[in-house]
């Protein structure tokens, strides 16, 4: 930490994200299980990657190594998640201490859970991309009546950018499409999530907070008045303007420790609720395609 000349701080790092281990704080139980509960049970269709790659392309013609890439993207997004679900327990930690850093660090960890939230949203979309390009339907894309909306089918392993489009709205209208082509109900229930997670307002909330964070200006964090706000510092009357020099600043209402964590935490439930009706759905989706999976 750094002070200015009068001692009042005009900066901080903290030096870990860990609440302090003689903080009683530490102490707190686990909370919000079923996120965690979802997160592990995406994480464990990982050890069916080999028996799904081998029933995939045995029994169903699929294309080598396509269910095993499926696979691995659904264990990978539970882990994402299950990352999400970690720093909420940190930071509600942190809520009950008085140490110092305390909102600097409730905001990181509200960052680092946005952060996976989000990830495990996007993994949770291209691993739907990826179930509808398991489907019997010839040729090498999603197929819609609109070719715009086509969503072309890559190479396994591919680190081509296009091969892992965005979680947006483009994304969902482009595999709704695709559901109409398919026909089976099962599989417009698996999109459904996406569309349902895209509406939901905690959702949208996240993604507005961390365009914010990450992409434009992210308030600070430091005590009341020393952080310089997002409002302007002069004062209007009549025909003069004036702004004051030295002293402490205008509070930001943006910087806000328990608004932003509240907003972190929201989006990752949300995701979760979307993750676990989508697990829900996925094996009679993989049916409906005629690639039985786990049956």
């Amino acid at each position: 930490m750094s002070s200015n000349e009068d001692s009042r701080t005009a900066a901080m790092a903290v030096k870990t994200f860990a609440v302090p281990p003689d903080d009683p704080a530490w102490q707190q139980s686990h909370t919000r299980e079923a996120v965690l509960d979802t997160a592990l049970e995406w994480q464990k269709r990982g050890v069916l990657a080999s028996f799904v790659e081998v029933k995939a392309t045995s029994m169903f013609g699929v294309g080598k190594n396509l269910a095993h890439e499926l696979v691995g993207c659904v264990a990978a997004a539970g882990e994402q998640l299950g990352l999400a679900w970690t720093s909420e327990q940190d930071s509600e930690r942190w809520r009950g201490s008085s140490a110092s850093g305390r909102d600097m660090t409730m905001r990181a960890l509200a960052d680092i859970r946005a952060h996976f939230s989000l990830g495990a949203a996007h993994g949770m979309a291209n691993a739907t991309l990826r179930t509808l390009l398991l489907s019997k339907i010839p040729g090498d894309a999603v197929v819609a009546a609109d070719k715009s909306k086509q969503i072309k089918r890559n190479p396994a392993f591919s680190s081509d950018r296009a091969a892992w489009p965005t979680f947006n709205a483009r994304l969902v209208t482009a595999l709704e499409a695709g559901v109409s082509a398919s026909g089976q109900q099962s599989v417009a229930d698996l999109v459904k999530c996406l569309r349902d997670l895209r509406d939901d307002s905690r959702f949208q909330a996240l993604e507005d907070r961390r365009g914010m964070d990450y992409h434009r200006w992210r308030p600070q964090s430091l005590p009341a008045g020393r952080g310089v706000p997002q409002s302007t510092l002069w004062t209007v009357a009549v025909d003069t303007a004036s702004i004051g020099i030295g002293g402490d600043y205008p509070a930001d209402p943006l910087a806000d420790a328990e608004i932003v964590s509240g907003v972190a935490t929201d989006g990752m439930d949300a995701v979760a609720e979307a993750m676990q009706r989508w697990l829900d759905e996925w094996p009679a989706a993989l049916k409906g395609l005629g690639a039985d999976l786990f049956g």
